[in-house]
């Protein structure tokens, strides 16, 4: 499938190119999914405190990448 994910606030949360949503601090985005000339919108509400530390992931040319050495993908996505 070739979908693309997009988040209105990056402030609040953000959406890797495979679509997992990470939240990074309290608020609401609008998260959108394009598929096949058509768009699907869903509203996140991010209640949790704690914020993500993106210290923990790599910049690369505008991208952000996280290996989980746990699990066996790499997420990024871009800002």
């Amino acid at each position: 499938f070739n979908i693309i994910w997009l988040s209105s606030n990056t402030d609040v949360a953000i959406v890797t190119m495979d679509g997992n949503v990470i939240g990074l601090s309290e608020g609401e985005t609008i998260i959108t999914a394009i598929y096949d000339g058509s768009e699907y919108r869903y509203l996140i509400k991010v209640r949790s405190s704690s914020k993500t530390d993106l210290s923990k992931w790599i910049e690369k040319k505008g991208r952000y990448y996280y290996h989980n050495p746990y699990g066996k993908k790499t997420f990024y996505f871009d800002k």
